[in-house]
């Protein structure tokens, strides 16, 4: 008896080395510091959802989307999590990497400003100083922004500063607005002038099609593994729609992993809830979660080649293979 119950233990024993070796090492880069827009990647990471699947995931910080393409496309990340209007032209520039998964599928781009009852329309801003990032998103199609509502390129005082500033910027007054993403940048700057409301114009309600946030993984990575690709669009998808449906849930398990930043709790759980609107485009309606439409992606390219010195491609940025 004492023999077989040894060496049923050394079974057990075997088994679970077995499958704790299976776990296969992978990273998600973040496009920036910990933010409510994240939160259902760490509601999959403390369910177990990665795991399950066979990952031994690490989430790290990012400082861009750029710099996020850059280290997945260098393979020194596996994933990265991006503001997809600056894929094209990453891809464009040889960077090898394509979105596996669209998580935000309508772009979030918008001009974010004080609250205020004389301005009703894109036009009411005539004049004031927007602070924008220079190579980003939402500097690059502002020309598209502008001509979609018939106004001149110098529409705007157009203040170039770093990522860390632009919002402070608008807080404190020294500029009026910001390109930033509509929920995102009205919680950010509500947080940051307590007792302040903010307004957005979103640049996708002028007709400026271009997919959102989503995940990338290198064409290597697409190529050798796609196994592991599978496995992590399968439980990323598994809690972001469980965050759709309950987004405090995602936003405590945030909480739970960084405590510090629970000083943010009201902003933290107003953007996620905001951000459900930006899931779906009338394209993409009724398709698996993570699907991206070619339609969406080839009104992007148009409006990219015009306005952001794009050039045409036949590469593709983007593959479905994993959202069936």
């Amino acid at each position: 008896m004492l023999v077989k119950r040894t060496a049923l233990g050394l079974i057990g024993l075997f088994a679970f080395a077995t499958a704790c070796h299976a776990q296969e090492k992978a990273t998600l880069r973040l496009d920036w510091s910990i933010g409510p827009w994240q939160a259902p990647f760490f509601l999959a990471e403390e369910k177990g959802y990665y795991k399950a699947e066979g990952l031994d995931l690490e989430i790290l910080e990012g400082k861009g989307s750029l710099t996020t393409m850059q280290l997945v496309g260098r393979g020194n990340d596996t994933f990265g999590y991006v503001d997809a209007a600056g894929l094209p032209k990453a891809a464009a520039a040889g960077i090898p990497i394509k979105m596996v998964q669209g998580i935000y599928k309508k772009n979030m781009m918008a001009i974010v400003f004080r609250r205020d009852p004389n301005v009703k329309t894109l036009a009411d801003l005539k004049g004031k100083t927007i602070t924008i990032t220079a190579g980003d998103a939402q500097s690059n199609l502002m020309p598209a922004y502008l001509s979609a509502n018939k106004l001149p390129s110098n529409f705007f005082k157009l203040m170039a500063v770093d990522g860390g500033a632009k919002y402070r910027l608008v807080a404190t007054g020294e500029a009026d607005g910001v390109g930033s993403y509509g929920a995102i940048g009205i919680g950010l700057l509500e947080g940051i002038a307590s007792g302040v409301q903010y307004q957005a114009f979103d640049f996708a309600d002028s007709g400026i099609t271009v997919p959102g946030f989503g995940v990338i993984a290198s064409s290597d990575t697409i190529k050798k593994n796609p196994k592991l690709v599978a496995a992590f669009v399968r439980a990323t998808g598994k809690a972001w729609q469980e965050a759709r449906k309950d987004p405090n849930a995602a936003v405590d398990a945030v909480f739970r992993k960084f405590p510090q930043a629970k000083s943010r709790d009201a902003e933290f759980r107003k953007i996620l809830t905001l951000l459900s609107d930006y899931i779906d485009t009338p394209n993409t309606v009724g398709k698996p979660f993570g699907w991206m439409s070619p339609d969406d992606w080839a009104m992007a390219e148009k409006l990219l080649v015009q306005y952001a010195d794009l050039k045409p491609t036949a590469e593709s940025y983007y593959t479905n293979e994993f959202t069936k």
